[in-house]
């Protein structure tokens, strides 16, 4: 059964979004690096591209019109030309796809990132959520697996807190599941819970480290696999290729399950 309520324009297939701008300068990108822990001297004066997804989640609805419950289901980023900090980008978005599934709707949204004058975007990021909708359809999603980690090398441990949840989801008080524990359990969460895009951030900072600088030409598949809890401790851990670069890594919770597994399909 599919839900009777009407759905608003941004989750129609074909909805094209109002552009809009967006800047990164280095205060906003140190907030998100602190709140992580991630080294923010790795990246220079170059954009973070797993931050991009932050943009994504405020341009797909609106603080004031947030519809039902998402949960963030993956990205994919796509980037063809270096941004540094400070640069001003045009957002272009539509809706490409919104799926009935088992717990409600997936959708797909692609977001361009324009530098000033391009004709080409020089970033596209996928954006992929999980609309809960409180009448959800019957037809089963493509089961998501596991990556396969055994034998992964292991890289390093993080400890999560809620102050580190909180404080990387700065830009978003309203979407109350990653500061406050009545919000989390009203989605059937523990505790508070971090963004997917943290554990993709955490992710990115190795992917740097690995290829000894930040990538100008790349292809990064992320999937949120489940949720990263505000006091779990989380080790990181990877399969690198022949060169000493990272193919894939993931972010594993205490149960040795991923949370954010991430295919590098090319980096230069």
């Amino acid at each position: 059964m599919t839900s009777k309520t009407a759905s608003p324009a941004h989750e129609i297939v074909g909805h094209r979004f109002t552009r809009w701008k967006s800047s990164w300068l280095g205060e906003r990108q140190r907030r998100y690096h602190e709140a992580a822990s991630v080294d923010p001297t790795l990246f220079g004066d170059s954009l973070d591209i797993s931050l991009l997804g932050n943009d994504c989640l405020k341009g797909a609805r609106s603080p004031d019109n947030l519809g039902n419950p998402r949960l963030h289901y993956g990205v994919r980023v796509r980037q063809r030309e270096a941004v540094r900090l400070g640069s001003l980008l045009d957002v272009a978005a539509s809706v490409k796809a919104v799926d009935p599934v088992s717990r409600g709707r997936l959708i797909r949204i692609g977001f361009g990132f324009l530098l000033p004058v391009a004709n080409e975007p020089a970033v596209e990021v996928e954006h992929q959520s999980l609309i809960l909708d409180p009448e959800p359809g019957e037809t089963e999603p493509t089961p998501a697996t596991d990556w396969g980690w055994t034998g992964a090398e292991p890289i390093r441990e993080m400890a999560m807190s809620l102050t580190a949840v909180s404080s990387y989801s700065w830009e978003f008080p309203y979407l109350e599941v990653h500061h406050f524990q009545e919000a989390a359990e009203r989605i059937g969460m523990r505790v508070p819970i971090a963004q997917g895009l943290m554990g993709f951030s955490l992710l990115m900072a190795e992917i740097v480290r690995g290829l000894g600088r930040v990538p100008i030409d790349c292809d990064i598949e992320v999937q949120f696999r489940r949720p990263i809890f505000c006091d779990e401790i989380l080790q990181l851990v990877g399969f690198q290729r022949l060169d000493g670069t990272w193919e894939r890594l993931a972010v594993l919770n205490p149960a040795g399950k991923p949370t954010t597994q991430v295919q590098v399909h090319a980096a230069a």
